[in-house]
Parts: structure tokens; C-alpha cells; sequence
């Protein structure tokens, strides 16, 4: 049966939810807003939008999940088209109340945490950010001060302390377990064909006059003469080319295929290990490429990947115990949605 476009990310918005939609990430390239987050309204963080057994699920709490969630789909590579974004809100807010449902049902089998574990899992995560002003900053973003903070992180150390004391213990996976799936999906454990290359690159635009063309062909042909005189090419990388790969030496790193555009893809694809390309040229002006070394195409061994493999099968049998838990207790729960 064809599942969902977003059933694969259902663990994701679950773990956001959990961990309080958790803190954004500290890299200066991820500081745009998220996705989801953009193309929502400035929230207000008091409202009650959901209500579990009588318990609020405010506004403020939605909001940050519904961004953490967005970012992360971005920083793996996934936008969130227009239309499919109610569908994704939905599905946000309906974790957080299963989330507000396991944070009950702990609550009820009498779980607590002290003010120590509470500390340190505070201080780990003001340790994810760059520095305590992009902390002070994340918490006025989602309109949070530390109190509020803190009682947060309590609920989501009781939650997680009832999961492990109840499901993980009952999740187990063997050995063998581990040998049928890794027999039964190869495809998972092959690492493709990769080169390491570096270039020199000239940039001109596709849409550029005929002599200016022609002025970075010359360019370009006169850094190649260098190359075949023998000058070193991180050397000449440096000195001439327009990439910001030149303060590497021209160094792109090992890519597979996919990753490039194809006349360049296909030029470095067919060179031998050490081999220098003639001019190759793309959208982005002309290139010279060489290629550092080359990796077939491999499936990763088993003792590789086992132990890492057996801890992903076990999260998984707990998510799976935790939901079938949630599912039952949420068809007895008076669940109210107050969202517009």
C-alpha cells in the first residue's frame, strides 16, 4: 500500500514533540526561518489550541514544534510543498497530544525526575547553541523564559523515563534479527560509485556577450598551458580560479553521482585516478578538472553496520510499543482541538 508523503517523517514530528521541539541548530547557515514556520502567522503563545484530559497544549508549544520540524526537513534536503503543509500541521499538532497523553499516562504511573537531571539536561541544551545571546534569542523566539523551560524538560525526562522503564526493556532484537534485514534490504547498505576531485573554474553567464566568452575562454586556456608546463594544480587553483573551492586548492571533496551538473558529473565520472580533464563546460562558466581518486561501488559489511543497525531496530520496536500504547489510551482520552 502506498503510504503517505510525510509517513516517513512521523517519527521525526514525534521526537520534536518530545523533546520540546528542541533548540535550533547553532550554525550560522541554519538561522533562516524554517519552512513550516514561515508560512505561519506570529502565534499567540498563550492560546489553548488542544486540550487532553483537560490538560492545555498551548499555541507557543505548537509553534516550536511545527519550526523544529520544518528546519529539520530542510536541513535533510526536503522542502514542504504549499499544499501539503495543512497536512503537515496536522499531523504536528496530533503528536503533541499523544505526546501530552504519555506525558499523563507517566504522571500517573508516578514518575519523577530531580532538580539535578533537570540542570544538566538544561545545561546540554544551552550547550547546542553557539553562544548564551543565540540561547536568550531562541527562547524569546518561541517565547519561553528558563522556568517555563525547565518545566518542559521536566515533562519530557518523565516521559522518557516512563519509556524506558516500560517498552524499551520489552524491545528486543536479536542477532539474527539483524542478519535478515541486512539480507533482506541491500540496497540500504550499498555505498555508490565516488570521485574526489578538485577544479578550476572561470565563471562566465550562459547569457554573456560573444567576447566576453571569449575573454574567459582565453582565461581559462592560459591556466590549462600552465597545468601542461607541469605547475602544481592547488597552485594555479588558487592563483585563477573563480570557485571559492580555490582557497582548498580547487578540493570539492569526495561526490557521487547526482550531485553535480552533467557535463561536469560526466567529465569527471570518466577520468582515470590522477588524470587531468580538458575544459569542460557548464552553466557556470569553464572548467578544469582532476580527479584525486575514485571509489566503486561497495556494500558496507555486516560487522559495520551491525551495532548501529540493532540500535535502529530497537528504536523502532519501541516507537512502535509507544504507539500502539498512545493509540489505546487516545481512544479512551477526551481529546478537544480548539485551533482555527
Amino acid at each position: 500500500m502506498k503510504k503517505s508523503r510525510f509517513t516517513r517523517i512521523l517519527p521525526l514530528i514525534f521526537a520534536a514533540a518530545l523533546l520540546l521541539a528542541g533548540p535550533m541548530p547553532s550554525r550560522a547557515e541554519d538561522k533562516k526561518p524554517a519552512p513550516a514556520a514561515a508560512e505561519a502567522k506570529k502565534p499567540n503563545p498563550d492560546r489553548v489550541v488542544a486540550k487532553v484530559n483537560g490538560s492545555p497544549i498551548t499555541e507557543g508549544r505548537y509553534m516550536r514544534a511545527l519550526a523544529m520540524v520544518g528546519q529539520q526537513l530542510a536541513q535533510s534536503g526536503r522542502r514542504i510543498p504549499q499544499e501539503a503543509l495543512p497536512q503537515l500541521q496536522r499531523q504536528v499538532l496530533e503528536n503533541l497530544v499523544k505526546t501530552e497523553l504519555l506525558y499523563l499516562e507517566a504522571k500517573k504511573a508516578g514518575m519523577k525526575v530531580s532538580a539535578e537531571e533537570v540542570e544538566k539536561a538544561t545545561v546540554e541544551m544551552r550547550s547546542k547553541f553557539s553562544s548564551p545571546e543565540q540561547f536568550d534569542e531562541w527562547l524569546k523566539r518561541g517565547d519561553l523564559t528558563m522556568e517555563q523551560l525547565k518545566v518542559e524538560e521536566t515533562k519530557s525526562l518523565e516521559v522518557r523515563k516512563f519509556i524506558d522503564e516500560n517498552f524499551t526493556p520489552k524491545a528486543t532484537v536479536t542477532e539474527d534479527d539483524v542478519k535478515k534485514y541486512y539480507k533482506d534490504h541491500p540496497d540500504e547498505f550499498k555505498k555508490p560509485e565516488r570521485v574526489h576531485a578538485r577544479h578550476i573554474l572561470v565563471t562566465v553567464d550562459e547569457k554573456a556577450s560573444d567576447l566576453d566568452k571569449a575573454k574567459a575562454r582565453k582565461k581559462i586556456d592560459e591556466l590549462a598551458a600552465r597545468l601542461k608546463k607541469g605547475d602544481d594544480f592547488a597552485t594555479v587553483a588558487r592563483e585563477g580560479s573563480d570557485c571559492p573551492s580555490k582557497a582548498r586548492g580547487g578540493d570539492l571533496g569526495y561526490f557521487e553521482r547526482g550531485r553535480m551538473v552533467e557535463p561536469f558529473e560526466k567529465a569527471a565520472f570518466a577520468l582515470k585516478t590522477d588524470e587531468t580533464s580538458a575544459v569542460v563546460e557548464t552553466q557556470f562558466g569553464y572548467h578544469i578538472i582532476q580527479v584525486l581518486d575514485k571509489t566503486p561501488e561497495e556494500t558496507v559489511p555486516l560487522d559495520q553496520v551491525k551495532e548501529p543497525l540493532m540500535g535502529r531496530m530497537k528504536s523502532e520496536k519501541v516507537n512502535e510499543l509507544v504507539s500502539k500504547f498512545v493509540d489505546d489510551a487516545l481512544a479512551k482520552a477526551n481529546v478537544e482541538y480548539t485551533k482555527e
